[in-house]
């Protein structure tokens, strides 16, 4: 849908519905078991091709380590390239970026279960973003909120962040006008944005690999940006199941190569608010761009 792509809607939207929280997709309950450093690790180890269910271990917090994957969780690995391996960070370390944030719970959840170093949510839609900035204010400086169209770059220098999250976000940009070119212009700036060798970025969306793989390459090549894909089949369950029975959505876990040409990718992320710029200067290193 086109509204999707606009602001003005999304401002509506969430000025009349300011206490309904909105976790398109997937929640974190149902993806926490690809949150955690061992599974970004598995990230880095390229498997042989092919479909096979998965099971990763729990992240070691105060939550029970959980056995199983959401239902019907299936996995195809691509084969990585031969590059150095930087550990993934703690959870309690690591700089999450959480890109068309809305008002889901899926940052609060994540710092309840244990992810408690710096998170920024962005969005494009000032009501969302004041209304979170109001919720999770007792969060802050740790968790914060900016307001930014990410169809004009991600406003933070490169290697800010050590995970970066879009679930939904990049369907609703496809939504958009000029869609291809918007969608690879993120897929620049989230690498841009990644540290390298370790830094993981975690797309959620409808479409199957065959629709969105081709997004997540340079010029045809998947290995120019990443070191290793993995893509997920998850069923959408509970609220979200649909009238024909249970939908199917994909998690893509994508680890940056330890290398990547930036002069390839686009360093403009020029614009930002004087706000955004004093809001993430006092922690984490993270900084928004002036």
């Amino acid at each position: 849908m086109a509204l999707y792509s606009r602001a003005t809607y999304w401002d509506e939207r969430y000025r009349n519905s300011p206490n309904e929280n909105l976790d398109w997709y997937q929640s974190y309950r149902h993806l926490r078991n690809f949150f955690n450093p061992i599974g970004f690790a598995a990230a880095g180890k390229g498997n042989a091709m092919g479909k096979s269910s998965v099971n990763f271990v729990g992240n070691g917090n105060k939550h029970q380590q959980q056995k199983d994957m959401p239902p019907s969780a299936t996995m195809e690995t691509i084969p990585e390239q031969h590059e150095s391996i930087h550990s993934f960070p703690s959870i309690h370390e690591a700089r999450v970026l959480i890109l068309g944030c809305g008002n889901s719970t899926f940052g609060e959840d994540m710092r309840n279960d244990g992810w408690t170093g710096p998170m920024v949510g962005i969005d494009f839609s000032s009501v969302v973003i004041e209304q979170q900035q109001d919720k999770y204010h007792h969060y802050s400086p740790k968790m914060e909120f900016v307001c930014h169209d990410l169809r004009e770059g991600i406003p933070f220098p490169n290697e800010s962040f050590d995970l970066i999250i879009a679930k939904a976000t990049f369907d609703a940009i496809l939504c958009g006008p000029s869609p291809h070119h918007a969608a690879r212009r993120l897929v620049q700036e989230i690498v841009r944005c990644l540290a390298p060798g370790h830094g993981i970025f975690v797309l959620v969306s409808s479409a199957s690999p065959d629709n969105r793989l081709l997004f997540l390459e340079h010029h045809n090549e998947l290995y120019y940006y990443w070191n290793n894909v993995r893509h997920h089949a998850v069923n959408r369950g509970g609220l979200y199941k649909s009238k024909n029975g249970n939908k199917t959505d994909y998690v893509y876990i994508c680890r940056k190569q330890e290398s990547s040409d930036l002069a390839e990718l686009t360093s403009s992320s020029s614009g930002s608010s004087e706000e955004t710029s004093e809001v993430m200067s006092s922690y984490g290193g993270v900084h928004a761009q002036s």
